[in-house]
């Protein structure tokens, strides 16, 4: 039988996780690197050429981020894009 790692799709279909929490899960990660390196929103914002109310709102989970918004924060904070995006 084939092993096949299930996608994040394939994983909502089955129930496994909820698609609406995902922006949530982002914010919280956005946080966790934030408090682990000592960095603030505010520093953030100037790191990754963004409005400071923007990275909380991102951080609440308010919204989703585009690829590109969560690439230019996983290059601020000096982290791979999967540190962010990692089993959704």
């Amino acid at each position: 039988m084939l092993n096949v790692c299930p996608t994040p799709l394939l994983l909502a279909l089955e129930g496994l996780i909820d698609l609406r929490n995902i922006k949530k899960l982002i914010g919280r990660r956005i946080a966790k690197e934030l408090k682990q390196q000592g960095i603030s929103q505010e520093k953030l914002a100037e790191l990754a050429d963004m409005h400071r109310t923007f990275i909380g709102v991102l951080e609440r989970g308010e919204t989703n981020p585009t690829v590109e918004t969560a690439y230019r924060i996983s290059l601020a904070l000096n982290v791979k894009l999967e540190v962010l995006l990692k089993r959704l």
